[in-house]
């Protein structure tokens, strides 16, 4: 059972058969609240003064949503990043995009999508494509990474 609503127009319509689903405009499962959870509650933990902006709305986030990353980066950053204020990035989160293919069972159009902005200009990208557990992503300055 996905759970699926509508969120078109702010009214959060549950849908219930597939001709629903595949006609709405905007669905989200609880799979889109469950990932943002996870991504956003993450970041906010390792960043606290990091301003993020996520697709779903009124999500709350707890202790249990988070996870430490046992990822490690281990390239040089570009000495242009050196000097960032995290208060004046913003992360960019697309939790679950392509929720109606996902609705569908056509999980190779499934992605996670996060942009980073500094002082409004793009800077870094990430594409993740959770069912191939492959990730695309690039960083202005160093180049891109994981393309096949």
């Amino acid at each position: 059972d996905l759970k699926v609503i509508d969120k078109e127009g702010g009214k959060n319509k549950p849908l219930s058969s597939a001709q629903d689903i595949g006609n709405a405009h905007d669905p989200s499962t609880l799979a889109d609240t469950k990932s943002q959870k996870l991504i956003v509650g993450s970041l906010q933990k390792k960043f606290p003064n990091l301003r993020i902006c996520a697709e779903e709305d009124d999500v709350q986030y707890s202790n249990a949503d988070v996870v430490d990353p046992s990822t490690s980066f281990d390239m040089e950053v570009p000495a242009i990043y050196h000097h960032l204020d995290e208060k004046e990035l913003v992360v960019w989160v697309d939790p679950l995009d392509g929720t109606k293919e996902f609705t569908q069972g056509i999980k190779d159009a499934v992605t996670v999508l996060i942009g980073i902005a500094y002082q409004g200009r793009p800077i870094a990208g990430f594409i993740g494509r959770p069912f191939s557990q492959s990730v695309t992503w690039g960083v202005v300055g160093l180049g891109a990474f994981g393309v096949r």
